[in-house]
């Protein structure tokens, strides 16, 4: 099944009908709920969903919006499963159950999960922000890099145990709902998961409703950052885990462009699509129509679906 995350156009509408109308006029028939979909659409995406207008494939964790954000936060950052502080993270299990409901209540799949961060006094966010200031080459680039991995590896693990507490307390949820959780590859180089985090976290939920969800941009500048070899790095090793796709192209170190737009490969994944795969195209509010609807006919040629 081919998605369009509503990422694309949530920005621009006041409902979910206008929302949806411009993502079938495109020639989607599903769409992935983005954690900035307003909790006030709810009814209407049910209605869409329950008349068969449209499929919802999947959210993406914390859906609906969370309102009111706390203070200094955005929808990215708040209530994380690996927070240290108790209460935010039991406050963050609760939304991602939430989640979890809201995705069976509207016959989706699966939810899309930003697994948290690790702090460091030198994280990733830095590490792009001088890349695309200065560029990769040269030895304070590396330095800049080097120290990132350093303080990443020293401070992961406290960051590590209390995802897995809270993966401990989601995943029976997320089974009784017969819902899949994928753990997204992350932007930056001090959020979970790494490689070396979902060999800990596989071996630990072996059998429990959750895999790996490949971000293509994601996977493409850290590589371009030289953090991975390849983004064949994340695939091989959980190639039985991955349960979708993020779709988006990549130009220098800049993502979410529309696919085909850019610099990617797409067909490097084809050996990793399966049927049931999810490809859903997260491109973002600098993508025109006519882009995706060359996006969409470039996936399906590509992937055979």
């Amino acid at each position: 099944m081919i998605s369009l995350s509503t990422v694309y156009n949530t920005y621009k509408y006041n409902s979910f009908a206008k929302c949806a109308d411009e993502i079938i006029g495109l020639g989607f028939g599903s769409v992935e709920l983005t954690l900035e979909t307003p909790g006030a659409w709810l009814p209407e995406i049910k209605q869409y969903v329950n008349t068969n207008k449209i499929k919802v494939s999947g959210l993406h964790n914390i859906c609906p919006a969370i309102e009111p954000l706390p203070k200094n936060e955005t929808y990215y950052s708040a209530y994380l499963l690996t927070d240290s502080d108790t209460s935010t993270r039991k406050k963050s299990i609760a939304l991602t159950k939430e989640t979890i409901t809201i995705a069976a209540e509207l016959n989706a799949k699966y939810v899309v999960i930003h697994a948290g961060e690790i702090p460091a006094e030198i994280n990733g966010r830095m590490v792009n922000s001088y890349a695309y200031k200065f560029g990769t080459k040269g030895m304070l680039f590396e330095k800049y890099r080097a120290e990132c991995i350093k303080q990443r590896q020293q401070n992961s693990k406290p960051y590590i145990n209390n995802l897995i507490k809270s993966l401990d307390e989601i995943l029976p949820h997320a089974q009784k709902n017969n819902i899949m959780l994928g753990l997204e590859n992350r932007f930056y180089y001090h959020e979970i998961p790494v490689v070396e985090d979902l060999h800990i976290l596989f071996q630990k939920f072996n059998d429990a409703p959750v895999g790996y969800w490949h971000d293509a941009g994601h996977a493409e500048i850290n590589t371009r950052l030289n953090f991975f070899k390849s983004p064949l790095d994340f695939l091989e090793p959980f190639k039985d885990k991955i349960i979708g796709f993020h779709l988006h192209d990549v130009v220098g170190i800049e993502d979410h462009f529309a696919p085909g737009m850019g610099e990617i490969d797409f067909k490097v994944f084809v050996p990793y699509i399966k049927p049931g795969t999810q490809l859903t195209i997260e491109s973002h509010r600098k993508t025109s129509h006519s882009d995706l609807k060359k996006s969409l006919e470039l996936i399906k040629k590509t992937f055979h679906v």
